[in-house]
């Protein structure tokens, strides 16, 4: 029984940092493909298309699509923590022209859990979305 309790106890931390990691890596991929998808709508109807992150509300979302029955937005766990840099000035948004560049400068967004960092970059000429992985 010892021996039960042991091994309860020692995995039950392991399982939750995981988890936390899982999470993580699902709001980023989520994420990735709302960017994505944003700029091929802006490429394929040849209209600006803008991502905005709500802080407060802990989203994504495509604002063109807002009036919308389902419009298309990311909910990331309340467990990451999310930030901008760059992109439209102090707007918290991504705007993608329809040639699939930025409008802005080219925008980072950041989703942390914990000790781990997800950082997204979207650069302004391409608006080419890449994605790198770091720890704190």
């Amino acid at each position: 029984m010892a021996v039960v309790g042991l091994l309860v106890a020692t995995s039950v931390p392991a399982l939750t940092g995981y988890a936390k990691q899982v999470r993580l890596k699902t709001a980023t991929r989520e994420a990735i493909g709302l960017l994505s998808l944003a700029r091929s709508l802006a490429i394929s109807s040849r209209s600006v298309r803008s991502v905005l992150l709500d802080e407060d509300r802990h989203e994504l979302v495509i604002e063109e699509t807002l009036e919308q029955d389902e419009p298309r937005r990311v909910r990331l766990p309340e467990t990451v923590d999310v930030s901008l840099e760059g992109g439209a000035a102090g707007t918290g948004r991504v705007v993608f022209q329809p040639t699939g560049a930025l409008s802005t400068p080219s925008a980072t967004i950041s989703l942390v859990s914990g000790t781990k960092r997800q950082t997204i970059a979207v650069t302004s000429a391409t608006g080419a979305i890449t994605l790198r992985s770091d720890a704190d």
